[in-house]
């Protein structure tokens, strides 16, 4: 994505290498690592299925799973990718699963909704990865300084346009669906999110059998 992640680990790190599909994302990367005189990233544009890499000391993937298939054949190929360790940052629910009333309004349809960080570990577990360990991090539910910064920035989460009529129909009923507290708007409903980092050791070749989970205690931020 935009370096999030990418830019502090490069303080910290001999190399980095990201991969986005996102042209865009990637501009704001190099924007901002410019910007703050971050040391240099190397960035790949494609998706980690088709990137041929040489692979990497710690491979790391946030927000990224929700929508992987195939997600065994993944999970083997960020083994394969990685000499020492996995780190993988999921919500327990998807990050849209908070809109699935407005979605259902909005286009007169239920959202699937897709598999987080609970799902993921019942397929690590089915798979034989062991010497799990799960780091649970609680964040605050997205925010809004008013309803017309709302209204922009839902309508991209839900794929339509502003002007548009469903755009319009949003517009006129929005606050419906939106809850004022200190000082700013919320999404009714939503509250607060937990995250999770799941990582684990790869050992080539040793790394199946039983699942091991080390659940580490809540952290606030």
């Amino acid at each position: 994505g935009g370096g999030r992640y990418a830019m502090p680990i490069s303080l910290a790190s001999r190399s980095v290498t990201i991969i986005d599909q996102s042209k865009a994302m990637l501009m704001t990367l190099k924007n901002q690592a410019k910007h703050y005189k971050i040391p240099p990233i190397h960035i790949v544009l494609g998706s980690f299925e088709d990137t041929v890499l040489a692979g990497a000391d710690v491979v790391l993937f946030a927000h990224v799973l929700y929508t992987v298939e195939t997600i065994d054949t993944f999970i083997g190929r960020l083994n394969s990718m990685s000499r020492h360790k996995v780190i993988i940052v999921m919500l327990d629910k998807s990050p849209q699963s908070e809109l699935t009333e407005i979605w259902k309004f909005v286009h007169g349809s239920c959202r699937i909704t897709l598999p987080g960080a609970t799902e993921l570990l019942d397929v690590l577990r089915s798979i034989g990865i062991k010497g799990i360990e799960v780091r649970r991090i609680l964040l605050n539910p997205d925010y809004y300084l008013s309803l017309e910064d709302a209204f922009k920035i839902i309508c991209e989460k839900i794929f339509i346009r502003p002007e548009s009529l469903k755009g319009t129909r949003l517009s006129q009923k929005l606050g419906r669906y939106m809850d004022y507290r200190d000082n700013k708007y919320v999404v009714k409903g939503s509250g607060v999110k937990l995250n999770s980092v799941i990582s684990w050791e790869v050992s080539h070749g040793t790394n199946n059998g039983s699942c091991v989970g080390i659940v580490d205690p809540l952290l606030q931020t």
